[in-house]
C-alpha cells in the first residue's frame, strides 16, 4: 500500500509540475527538481529494502528484538532452570525463528518436557512474535565452560568412524 501511494504521489507530482511549466510558461526547473526529489525516494526505500533482505539473508538477530528480555522470560516459565544457546533470527520481514537449549527442573519424562516446551513456545509466540521455536530440551546443563559446552567436538572423528568426509572450511 505504502509503495503504491508513493507511486501514485510521484505521478502526481510530475503531472503538478508539467502544468505548472504549461500554465506559467516558467519554471522550467520544477521538472528536473521532482524527477531528483523521486529519485533520491526511490533509492532512499531501495537501500532500506537492500538491508532488510540481507539481514534476513544472514540470519541476523530482528532489529526490535530484546534479546535479554526474551531470555528473560523463557527463563521464568515454571520447569525452566536455565536458558542457553539461544539464537534467533528472521526468515521474512514478518516471520521470526528461534531456537535454544533449555534445561529442565528435574528429571521430567518426556512428556513433562513436552509440555514445558509447549509453554515456553507459547508464551513466546505472542510477546516476541517468534512464529517458529526449536528448543532442545535437557535434563542436566552442559558443563564444559572453557569451549561451547553443547558442542560436539569430535565431529571429525565421527564422520571417519561413519565414513563421510568432514565439511570443507
Amino acid at each position: 500500500m505504502l509503495h503504491l501511494a508513493g507511486d501514485a504521489l510521484a505521478a502526481a507530482g510530475v503531472a503538478v509540475a508539467g502544468a505548472v511549466i504549461l500554465l506559467t510558461g516558467r519554471f522550467d526547473w520544477l521538472d528536473p527538481a521532482i524527477s531528483i526529489a523521486i529519485a533520491v525516494l526511490i533509492a532512499w526505500e531501495a537501500v532500506k529494502l537492500v538491508r532488510a533482505t540481507t539481514d534476513v539473508l544472514l540470519e541476523s538477530t530482528p532489529s526490535g528484538l530484546d534479546t535479554t528480555a526474551l531470555l528473560d522470560t523463557m527463563s521464568n516459565v515454571t520447569g525452566v532452570e536455565e536458558v542457553h544457546d539461544l539464537h534467533a533470527w528472521s526468515l521474512s520481514s514478518d516471520v521470526r525463528a528461534l531456537s535454544a537449549h533449555l534445561v529442565l527442573a528435574g528429571h521430567p519424562t518426556l512428556e513433562e518436557a513436552q509440555v514445558v516446551g509447549e509453554a515456553v513456545k507459547r508464551t513466546i509466540a505472542v510477546k516476541y512474535g517468534i512464529a517458529h521455536a526449536t528448543l532442545e530440551l535437557e535434563c542436566e546443563a552442559c558443563v564444559d565452560a572453557d569451549a561451547d559446552p553443547c558442542a560436539i567436538d569430535d565431529l571429525d572423528e565421527l564422520r571417519a568412524t561413519r565414513g563421510t568426509r568432514a565439511a570443507p572450511d
